[in-house]
């Protein structure tokens, strides 16, 4: 069976390899990032693997970039099977060196910005009878 999958964080790592993983076992791939200038590994792995995936800007911290996102899915597939948050920041220092907005940032993007993915997706999925949420973390 075909899904339709939305997976944010695709411009590297293991958001890269998922989206084109799905996308080569028949999957429609939705694969977001913040920055759509750095696509371009995506797009290579996509060729050399002979799939398709359709890329999408989604900044996990803006709501508004993740309900413009979702929209546009829903208007060109009409559902979201499954929706993998695997969107991460992080960086190497201990407690007691991080500014404190250092931490807002992280706990912004690692947990409210799954926050954010979740339930812009829950509605659409609960609407259709049912999805699966993916957190990689």
């Amino acid at each position: 069976m075909t899904r339709t999958v939305l997976i944010t964080g695709t411009s590297s790592g293991l958001g890269l390899a998922l989206a084109i993983d799905l996308a080569s076992r028949g999957h429609t791939v939705y694969a977001t990032m913040r920055n759509l200038k750095k696509r371009e590994a995506l797009d290579a792995a996509a060729k050399a693997a002979g799939t398709q995936v359709r890329v999408e800007q989604l900044d996990v911290q803006d709501a508004a970039s993740v309900e413009r996102c979702v929209a546009k899915v829903m208007a060109e597939a009409g559902r979201i099977d499954v929706l993998v948050n695997n969107a991460g920041a992080g960086f190497v220092r201990s407690t007691e060196q991080a500014t404190e907005q250092e931490i807002q940032w992280v706990l912004d993007v690692n947990l409210m910005g799954v926050i954010r993915c979740t339930k812009a997706v829950i509605p659409h999925m609960r609407a259709s009878g049912g999805g699966s949420i993916v957190n990689i973390a």
